[in-house]
């Protein structure tokens, strides 16, 4: 049981850095391609559309390792 929530603790402290590598990737991207003549709320909404797109990158290794592990537990 004690294992079992470490790997849980793991997983979490690794969600938490992904997702702000992802919001600094992001507002990377965004200032980069962007030119500075575009108005502040076609930026707001371009970084939270790549936001939501590029973040499901990083939520289907996290449901694969879910549903492997309650898998796992029902055999």
């Amino acid at each position: 049981m004690l294992n079992n929530k470490k790997k849980i603790k793991k997983m979490y402290i690794l969600s938490i850095i992904e997702i702000i590598l992802l919001i600094l990737y992001v507002i990377f991207l965004v200032n980069e391609y962007s030119a500075k003549s575009v108005p502040i709320y076609i930026k707001i909404l371009t970084f939270i559309s790549w936001l939501m797109s590029f973040g499901i990158v990083l939520v289907i290794p996290h449901d694969i390792y879910y549903v492997r592990k309650i898998n796992l537990k029902l055999f």
